[in-house]
């Protein structure tokens, strides 16, 4: 009469074995390596690619990857070789980001067992500090030295012509070319300005370190869409005027390192 449930009993038991040998083995093997992402403001989330490898024959079923503070992933290797999963961890402070160790996990094949490993990549990711915007033209103004730039549109001289657009002030028309028959042009104006422009700690005298180096990020931002030579003198560090995209990637790598060992990464 107790057939049925020494049956099922022995059905749950050989199940269960063969879950943890199961289990084991979907990991066993696999290959894992990881790219760190490119360098962010603090409040953005940096994306590190993991990337997952298996050799021979052997494949992988419903294997799962995250970072402490990242979002669960979940892939298989079956008719691929190689598949590349992209998590995101948020960036909370300036400095170099270490987003911790890697989970890797599965509980095929019947999620009765699960198996993980965990795997410290050493990975780092430099976070810029997050830019608050500020009166820039105000700032630079207020300097000892004389000649700064008006981050502004418009000014006392005539600089060039371009087409119109649609929002275009009426009162920049050039309508002398207009009556010639050119079409309608926009005149445009700009300052008489110095190119260089320096970017100084005590700009900012009654704010903290971390709101003084969020400003002085927003002003480097702006700067280099303007095209200006530019310079930056904080406690410590002195970068004479430049432009470019490594200068501007300079500055940013010193605002984020601030006080920071640089070694530590």
């Amino acid at each position: 009469e107790s057939n049925l449930s020494f049956a099922l009993v022995f059905l749950l038991v050989g199940m269960f074995l063969l879950s943890i040998f199961y289990n084991f083995r979907n990991l066993a093997g696999l290959h894992l390596s990881a790219v760190s992402g490119a360098s962010v403001f603090a409040g953005e989330m940096t994306e590190i690619t993991v990337i997952l490898s298996r050799q021979g024959q052997r494949t992988y079923e419903s294997v799962q990857v995250k970072f402490p503070q990242s979002r669960q992933q979940t892939t298989d290797l079956i008719n691929s070789r190689e598949e590349r999963i992209s998590l995101f961890v948020p960036a909370q402070k300036r400095g170099y980001l270490n987003p911790g160790r890697l989970v890797v996990a599965t509980v095929f094949p019947f999620g009765i067992c699960r198996s993980w490993s965990l795997i410290d990549f050493k990975l780092h990711c430099l976070v810029y500090p997050g830019p608050v915007e500020c009166d820039l033209d105000w700032l630079l103004s207020n300097q000892l030295h004389t000649g700064n730039i008006a981050l502004v549109r418009g000014g006392d001289d005539f600089h060039s012509l371009h087409e119109y657009q649609r929002g275009d002030p009426l009162k920049y028309v050039a309508w002398k070319n207009y009556a010639r028959g050119q079409g309608m042009l926009i005149k445009e104006y700009a300052s008489t300005m110095d190119q260089k422009v320096w970017l100084r700690w005590d700009m900012f005298q009654d704010l903290d370190t971390e709101s003084t180096l969020s400003r002085l990020c927003w002003c480097v931002i702006r700067l280099d869409e303007t095209g200006l030579d530019f310079g930056l003198d904080i406690p410590g560090t002195i970068i004479n005027p430049a432009k470019g995209s490594d200068h501007y990637k300079r500055m940013l790598e010193t605002l984020a390192l601030f006080g920071i060992n640089r070694d530590a990464a």
